[in-house]
Parts: C-alpha cells; sequence; structure tokens
C-alpha cells in the first residue's frame, strides 16, 4: 500500500500504522491543511509583490536587477538608470551585418573573426544572433505583464541602441530570406534558384528535391 513519511518528524502513515493509532490520521489531516495554507499564504506573497512591481515599472521606476535587464546594459547607481557597456558594440555591429544581407549563422561568424563574444563570453551562434536581431529591448522597449495577465510594451524603459528605422529593415530582410527561393523548412521538398522559374509541360510549376542527387518534379 501506500506509505506517507513526513521528513520534518520522521513520521509515518499508512494504512497499518493509522489502523493502530487513529489519531495519527487526525495529525496528517492538520498537516495536509497547514502546509496548503502556507502554499497559498507564499502565492498572495508573490501576486502582492508582482503587482507592486508591476506599478513600479508603470511609474518610471527602474528595475536594476540582473533578471530584467539585457546584456548590453549595466545599472549606473549614481544616476539611478541603465548605462550601455561594451557588449552594445556586438550589438550595433550584429544589425550592421544583417542590413548587409548576412544570414544568423554568417553574421555569427563575422562576429566571432572580430573578436566578439556573447554575454558569457563564449563563441557566437546563429542561435543568438537570431534571437537577438528579433530582440525589442534593443529599442528601449520592455514588455510586462500586468496583474490581469495581459502583456503591455513600456517605450523608452531602456536606452535605445538601434533605431527603430533600421530594426524593421533588419527583420524585413530576415522575412525576405526566409521566403527566398532555396528555403523550405517544413518539408523535404527543397526550393531552387530554377525552381520559380522552370514549368511541367502540364504547366505546373516545378520544385526541386535533394534526395537522389536531385531532380525537379512537380
Amino acid at each position: 500500500g501506500v506509505r506517507v513519511v513526513t521528513l520534518e518528524d520522521q513520521q509515518e502513515y499508512s494504512r497499518l500504522t493509522i489502523s493502530t493509532d487513529a489519531s495519527k490520521l487526525l495529525v496528517l489531516v492538520v498537516k495536509i491543511q497547514a502546509a496548503h495554507e502556507f502554499s497559498k499564504r507564499n502565492g498572495m506573497r508573490s501576486s502582492a509583490s508582482w503587482a507592486n512591481r508591476y506599478r513600479a515599472a508603470k511609474a518610471g521606476q527602474k528595475d536594476p536587477s540582473p533578471r530584467c535587464r539585457p546584456y548590453w546594459l549595466d545599472w549606473d547607481g549614481a544616476a539611478d538608470d541603465f548605462k550601455v557597456n561594451a557588449n552594445t558594440a556586438m550589438v550595433q555591429r550584429c544589425f550592421q551585418l544583417s542590413e548587409q544581407g548576412l544570414g544568423h549563422t554568417a553574421i555569427a561568424r563575422q562576429l566571432t573573426a572580430e573578436g566578439f563574444t556573447n554575454s558569457s563570453g563564449g563563441q557566437l551562434s546563429g542561435t543568438v544572433t537570431g534571437v537577438l536581431l528579433r530582440d525589442r529591448r534593443v529599442l528601449g522597449e520592455r514588455e510586462i505583464t500586468n496583474p490581469e495577465g495581459n502583456t503591455e510594451i513600456l517605450q523608452g524603459y531602456f536606452p535605445t541602441v538601434i533605431t527603430p528605422g533600421q530594426f524593421d529593415r533588419c527583420r524585413g530582410l530576415a522575412a525576405d530570406r526566409d521566403t527566398a527561393p532555396g528555403r523550405n523548412r517544413r518539408s523535404k521538398r527543397t526550393r531552387n534558384l530554377f525552381a520559380p522559374t522552370l514549368t511541367c509541360p502540364c504547366g505546373l510549376p516545378l520544385g526541386h528535391r535533394s534526395q537522389s542527387g536531385g531532380r525537379y518534379e512537380k
């Protein structure tokens, strides 16, 4: 059968122990109820704490904790605000390379070649640069959840390190790369530069399949 052991007092509760001492059942119920009330109080305190942080952020107060600020910013205690650090140069260079038409992996390779590293000092990857190019905190925005569970955007919360125009251009270029000939992540069919121009005698467009050396088919 099932045995329950409470670690605090090393008591065991089972069919056998309860049948020999019925008071143990009452003790167990009291302990369960106390644990439930403790968890409920902790949840209420956590919700109240988050509501306080939300109101403070809406009032313009900045959160200096590392969990809030991006890695290209530090906290300036004297100014009671964020300030850019050395990682900002990597962020700005990442967007410059994206505007030049480089993809995420190519950007990571170029940044590594130029001596840049990720936030922990390691080698950059395409995943890191891809996430960075979508991170709207470079525009100074902070995404926050209100007490009702809805997401709000706080403008001007962080220092702006990338202009809105540059951010939008990079997002547009990334979207173009994702839909360009030669890119199809959701199926085994691989597009090719000639795929948009080649057609079957029946008039249907031909796609390119990379298996078996590659062939065009409809």
